[in-house]
């Protein structure tokens, strides 16, 4: 089951990736308006701007007037690539047919660390769903996919501290003497056994999700993650070349 489950999220981030490629790739064939007027400005430093000083809550109006929702983002993100990154040292330490030269085995404290930042970005996910469901104006700027969104990654994200934390249990020896070995008495096997399955248990269920979660990418708002530094580039090409991105006399 492992090893299926192992497949299914390396084929379903594939389809995720090449979905969102193809996405990107059609909005070449809308047409574009040509511009007459001479470039003002440099298009590298409007890019450079847009995903640098320009994503400061100083630039932007709607962040500097919602600054716990801006750095619950942020922490929220943070949690998302914990759990990427996580994801894929599971992927590649459990060992893939033709891969077996690849391996991203983690030490203690770094899946304790991983779990802290995943824990972290579950806490900023979950409050930042309950703001959506507690404020009228925002309730109804939302749809079902906001929502589904929010706790298909939420689930992620759970599943990922959850897992991390066995796996630094289980690398560090915490339960070992303890837990591991109570189990194995009951079931007359070895400690580091009933470890072994508890883990892979847990990470049987992330799988899963994560399997879910990828399939939903191209269908939903997550594919945000991909859209949001293809539109950020096109922003600073375009205000860029017009000398608006950065503005006259501002530093990078």
């Amino acid at each position: 089951m492992t090893a299926l489950l192992k497949y299914a999220v390396v084929l379903t981030f594939v389809f995720a990736v090449v979905s969102l490629s193809f996405m990107v790739i059609k909005t070449f064939f809308f047409g574009r308006k040509a511009q007459y007027a001479k470039p003002r400005g440099s298009a590298g430093k409007g890019i450079l701007f847009a995903l640098g000083k320009g994503m400061m809550p100083s630039e932007k109006e709607s962040a500097s007037k919602h600054l716990p929702t801006y750095f619950a983002g942020i922490l929220y993100h943070a949690g998302i690539f914990a759990a990427l990154f996580y994801l894929l040292s599971l992927v590649l330490s459990l060992g893939l047919p033709g891969l077996s030269f690849v391996s991203l085995e983690l030490p203690a404290s770094l899946a304790l660390f991983l779990c802290i930042v995943c824990a972290v970005g579950l806490l900023s996910g979950v409050s930042l769903v309950l703001k959506r469901v507690s404020l009228p104006a925002l309730r109804k700027l939302s749809c079902p996919d906001d929502f589904a969104a929010n706790l298909i990654v939420d689930a992620f994200l759970l599943l990922a501290a959850m897992s991390s934390y066995q796996r630094f249990s289980v690398s560090s020896g915490a339960l070992s003497g303890s837990f591991y070995s109570a189990i194995a008495a009951f079931n007359g096997g070895s400690a580091g056994a009933a470890a072994g399955n508890h883990l892979g248990g847990a990470n049987t269920l992330f799988f899963v999700v994560a399997v879910v979660m990828f399939l939903y990418v191209p269908l939903g708002k997550i594919r945000h993650c991909f859209f949001f530094f293809y539109a950020r580039i096109l922003l600073g090409l375009f205000y860029g070349k017009r000398g608006v991105w950065p503005a006259p006399g501002m530093r990078l």
